[in-house]
């Protein structure tokens, strides 16, 4: 019952108009849900068509309220329409449902920061990695959030820590830029 999906999904970056047409027939035949909405809004998110992307994904949000995938791809639409505010908001709930989502978390970070939220972003980021191993990446942008709000000491704790999980280029580069 569930080749139509099986289709799109095998499809949807190699052939996105016939991806479209067997998301739309497994609809018809199983029903509307939140799943096949969101999976039809990626493949529209993909071909940048951006409107129809997001009805499909705030169709998905009805469907199934709170539904995740859906809030997180919604949060990519926004952030394509230049709405910060709503993105962070977007993820903010996203993460209370899948905290350990490192991508997420990163794109909230920067969002916060480039909304002049630097310190709370920091937090944000500081309250995650308490419980991680020394090889998360995520120190590195705790080692450049600190060091942009002046907290030289924890900017070189992060950074020395950040040797573990990022290649080594990188941490010289972070440490040789201005914020440094």
């Amino acid at each position: 019952p569930d080749w139509w999906v099986i289709l799109a999904r095998s499809l949807d970056k190699s052939d996105p108009a016939i991806a479209i047409g067997g998301l739309r027939m497994a609809i018809a035949l199983r029903g509307d849900n939140a799943v096949l909405r969101n999976d039809l809004g990626a493949i529209l998110l993909q071909q940048k068509r951006l409107k129809e992307a997001a009805m499909q994904f705030q169709a998905a949000d009805q469907l199934r309220p709170g539904f995740a995938p859906a809030r997180f791809n919604l949060a990519l639409c926004t952030i394509s329409d230049r709405n910060r505010d709503q993105a962070i908001v977007l993820l903010g709930q996203y993460l209370g449902q899948r905290p350990g989502d490192t991508a997420a978390l990163r794109l909230l970070s920067t969002l916060l920061s480039q909304n002049d939220h630097a310190a709370e972003a920091l937090h944000l980021l500081e309250k995650f990695l308490k419980n991680q191993p020394t090889t998360q990446p995520l120190f590195l942008e705790a080692a450049m959030l600190a060091a942009r709000l002046g907290q030289t000491g924890n900017a070189l704790r992060y950074l020395e820590t950040s040797l573990g999980g990022n290649p080594v280029q990188a941490v010289i580069r972070a440490y040789q830029s201005p914020a440094f």
